[in-house]
């Protein structure tokens, strides 16, 4: 697995923590390495008290390929995608 460097200029993450106020945080999700397991999913929901319901992040799994002949090798493929709500 590749190291993870910050993409935020130095001094930046220092000054955001001085500032006074409401802190606002967000979740990184690398689609290159996603599983499906939803754990972004859950960790929102807990971060945020939601309702039985009620995700403002999603994972949709996605399919893509066709299954025609069953005497040949099908070819098919399935990937997720992390659908965060953005606010």
């Amino acid at each position: 697995m590749r190291e993870s460097k910050p993409i935020l200029p130095p001094g930046t993450l220092e000054r955001s923590f001085k500032k006074k106020g409401p802190k606002q945080y967000t979740i990184w999700v690398d689609l290159e390495y996603c599983i499906g397991c939803h754990a972004c999913t859950m960790a929102c929901k807990a971060e945020n008290n939601t309702p039985v319901g009620l995700d403002f992040n999603r994972v949709i799994e996605v399919e893509e390929g066709e299954f025609t002949n069953p005497k040949k090798k099908p070819n098919l493929g399935t990937y997720f995608v992390a659908m965060p709500c953005m606010h």
